[in-house]
């Protein structure tokens, strides 16, 4: 195995590590976006934008052997949906950014997990 895919291999198993913590944290955000702000709200969203930003980093620079997999990741519909939530973001727009947390970014880490567990484990 090349040294390259070997450290891309190692890239995956730190987000497998990391990916469960940060949907929990983008589901524990999205509550308080839907009207349960507490005083930390907007440092915590910080923190799980940083840890979506981290793991978009590990998914494009594993993108040869994530798209080996029959795991599909629709990378235009992905890119439009980092950019309504940037935009939602921008305005704080707290109901848009829950919805599309739930509704298309959650959804997307699963499936960046799915397509990284089946990298790791084959």
């Amino acid at each position: 195995m090349s040294d390259n895919r070997n450290e891309q291999i190692e890239a995956l198993q730190a987000l497998l590590e990391y990916n469960p913590r940060l949907i929990h944290g983008m589901q524990a955000v999205t509550v308080e976006l839907e009207g349960n702000r507490k005083p930390d709200t907007d440092e915590f969203l910080k923190a799980v934008i940083n840890g979506m930003n981290w793991e978009i980093q590990i998914v494009n620079g594993t993108k040869e052997v994530i798209d080996e997999q029959d795991v599909a990741i629709d990378r235009q519909t992905m890119n439009e949906s980092f950019k309504e939530f940037s935009d939602a973001y921008a305005r704080k727009d707290d109901y848009a950014m829950a919805v599309l947390f739930f509704q298309k970014l959650i959804p997307f880490f699963e499936t960046f997990e799915k397509a990284a567990r089946n990298v790791v484990e084959e």
